[in-house]
């Protein structure tokens, strides 16, 4: 019996998982064997080191973060390497040691400090929000080295623990709302996401991170007004002028 042709007809989708890990495996032996892994070595993990493992592109990125993720684990078992989308934050892959101090986080998570390291130079960043898990909690003592694929289209991330001993740090994961007039802070929850931009809806006031649309001051007070109250009428609901 094809055990393959099996698991194909009844799960499709593991199916697609083990395709994949298969060919990852297939491209770190034979594409990145031992000796080109050794040329782009500098004795660091950083984020120049695993782009030159894809050799412009002829390797996955997963499979060169997998293939410098067991190459630098000597010298850095606590680090967590990671591809995202540099416009929504989205977590694509990640991977890390299995003593690694650091939880990596959740595939297709939305990380909101991933979506702001483009609009700085690539290098060595500290977290602000840290890694945002399912569980409403952040991890943020956090330091990121980044830097632009092989494309130029993906981020190429190595997380660290900012100590190297101590306590971690973890915080409550609320978030405030993207209106300067409203004072609202509530908790995250990717499902009510703005399709536009990728930030939180505020479920008070619905404003998200697209740009404020112009005329939307109180006609009385001359200050920012949410999105709600613009739409049915001209001045706060509660203005005090």
């Amino acid at each position: 019996m094809d055990v393959m042709a099996v698991l194909r007809r009844s799960d499709p989708v593991m199916m697609r998982h083990v395709e994949e890990a298969v060919s990852n495996c297939v491209a770190v032996d034979l594409l990145m064997p031992e000796r080109i892994v050794e040329d782009a070595w500098t004795g660091q993990l950083t984020p120049a080191f695993i782009r030159a493992l894809t050799r412009n592109g002829q390797v996955s990125r997963q499979a060169a973060i997998i293939r410098a993720s067991a190459w630098s684990q000597e010298s850095e078992p606590h680090a967590v390497i990671i591809v995202a989308d540099p416009l929504t934050g989205l977590v694509l892959s990640s991977v890390s040691h299995e003593t690694s101090s650091l939880t990596r986080p959740p595939k297709n998570s939305v990380q909101p400090d991933f979506r702001a390291l483009p609009a700085g130079p690539e290098g060595i960043r500290g977290a602000t929000e840290g890694f945002i898990y399912s569980t409403n909690s952040a991890r943020s003592d956090i330091t990121y080295d980044w830097g632009w694929d092989a494309s130029g289209t993906h981020l190429l991330i190595v997380a660290r623990p900012t100590y190297r001993f101590g306590t971690a740090q973890w915080d409550r994961d609320d978030v405030e709302c993207q209106s300067a007039s409203c004072d609202s802070s509530f908790s995250r929850n990717d499902a009510v996401l703005c399709p536009t931009c990728m930030h939180h809806v505020c479920p008070d006031c619905g404003a998200c991170g697209c740009e404020r649309r112009r005329g939307t001051t109180c006609a009385d007070c001359g200050m920012e007004m949410s999105i709600r109250e613009s739409q049915i009428g001209t001045t706060h609901e509660e203005c005090p002028f």
